[in-house]
């Protein structure tokens, strides 16, 4: 899909429960809802994410 992972593989993630029902309920989201989060968290840019609403 053109992503880039830029995450190094050999490094191990820990969630505490907060964040790992953080990133259950993101992939349940509609594509509005995480145009949103991403804009939230001032990471839309750098991923290029756009909503529905600027796609048009």
């Amino acid at each position: 899909m053109g992503w880039e992972n830029n995450i190094d593989s050999s490094t191990s993630l820990s969630l505490n429960s907060t964040e790992h029902l953080i990133i259950l309920e993101y992939r349940k989201a509609d594509e509005i809802t995480r145009a949103m989060v991403l804009k939230a968290l001032s990471i839309d840019g750098a991923l290029n994410v756009k909503g529905k609403e600027e796609l048009a």
